[in-house]
């Protein structure tokens, strides 16, 4: 068993979940988006935290991951759209990283990180071009 289990909530996709035991190692996955849904988790100081929850298809363990900025910005860049409706069907990978929180300890600790499906780059938007995307959805909406 990997330390970091004994840390884990049984209500969120961690690190933890994609330990591989008897490899000692942790390993990929890659997932489809089924759902999105607002998220509220409660950090550590009882402070409560909005956030976007992707759901997966086919997925045993029903727990959503949590996205924080970063892995927000990696799935619409993947997805083509800011609009989380678009990143339903949507095929991401998942990976752990030793990351150093923000705000934390030093020491880098094992993290969920969002890549693209097939191991490419994603595309990059820039804040006009993301606007002018919702602008134009927008129009076609109404």
């Amino acid at each position: 068993m990997h330390y970091r289990a004994m840390f884990t909530s049984d209500k969120y996709l961690t690190s933890a979940d994609l330990y591989d035991e008897p490899n000692d190692r942790f390993r990929e996955l890659v997932v489809e988006i089924e759902k999105v849904q607002k998220l509220t988790m409660v950090g550590e100081k009882g402070k409560t935290d909005g956030r976007p929850g992707l759901h997966f298809k086919g997925s045993t363990s029903k727990k959503p991951l949590g996205l924080n900025a970063g892995n927000s910005d990696a799935v619409a860049a993947i997805a083509g759209s800011a609009d989380v409706k678009k990143w339903i069907g949507v095929k991401i990978r998942l990976v752990v990283e030793m990351v150093v929180i923000r705000g934390k300890s030093p020491i880098p600790r094992p993290a969920i990180r969002v890549k693209p499906a097939n191991g490419a780059a994603p595309s990059t938007i820039s804040a006009d071009e993301q606007a002018e995307i919702d602008r134009i959805e927008r129009e076609e909406r109404s």
